[in-house]
């Protein structure tokens, strides 16, 4: 004899009709979570690339462009002077030439920052010693402190971060601080890698006319966030700007 189910409860035919719409519904929602994933990812993606031309061109445009002008200017002076006043001229050739020093710095910094091969071929370390060495001349002492124990192999992106970041703070101070000092702290944690850029100069209210807010310190602060990341630009009580940025140790 059939006997009628309680309330509340469902007769074996609809209970598996049941267990099959969940099943349906639940490869239903994870396949839109992971189309929504995927579109936020493509999306970001895009968003990365279209940052990635905006600081090319930013770097192209800021940096090499006057540079370049201004010695083509200065050798159409050096041209007009060399019969008349050789020693005038001479002045302007040194000029001329540490401009172009300044030239090629940038072009290898932009260079790096489309893909810094220098990680490839040194690792983190031995990277951020050598940009940390293409900074420090007369008039601009650069310190580097790693921890004692080196540093392991991070992610790709971690580390391409972390370069083009303290390459631009470096930069930035050789080009508008008029500091003598700039010191570079790195410190790794189970959770981040940690690290300061910091140096002696006027600070970002003293800088040099023409200097203005967000040339250099945008791109820092995106590419820290793309990362999940932190950078913070500060005015220590000393004086001087202080670069401080924590990246997760996490694969990108």
């Amino acid at each position: 004899m059939l006997t009628r189910p309680r309330a509340g409860e469902f007769r074996p035919a609809e209970a598996r009709l049941l267990n099959v719409l969940a099943r349906q519904a639940g490869a239903a929602a994870h396949a839109a979570r992971l189309a929504a994933d995927l579109d936020r990812s493509r999306r970001a993606l895009v968003a990365a690339r279209a940052e990635e031309r905006r600081r090319l061109r930013r770097d192209l445009h800021d940096h090499l462009g006057p540079s370049l002008s201004a010695v083509q200017l200065q050798l159409e002076t050096i041209r007009d002077l060399a019969a008349d006043d050789p020693d005038g001229a001479g002045e302007l050739a040194d000029r001329c030439a540490a401009w172009l020093a300044g030239a090629v710095s940038d072009v290898r910094r932009i260079v790096d920052g489309l893909g810094p091969s220098a990680l490839d071929d040194l690792g983190l370390a031995e990277a951020l010693r050598a940009q940390a060495a293409a900074f420090d001349r007369p008039g601009l002492t650069v310190r580097l402190n790693l921890p004692a124990q080196g540093l392991p192999p991070l992610p790709a992106a971690i580390e391409a971060a972390a370069l083009r970041i303290v390459g631009e703070a470096l930069a930035n101070t050789a080009r508008h601080s008029r500091a003598g000092r700039c010191d570079i702290y790195v410190a790794l944690a189970p959770d981040a890698l940690h690290f300061t850029v910091r140096d002696d100069g006027v600070g970002m209210t003293g800088s040099a006319p023409g200097w203005r807010a967000g040339v250099g310190l945008e791109s820092m602060t995106q590419a820290a966030a793309q990362l999940d990341g932190r950078c913070e630009i500060l005015a220590p009580a000393g004086g001087g700007t202080e670069i401080s940025v924590r990246l997760p140790r996490v694969e990108v």
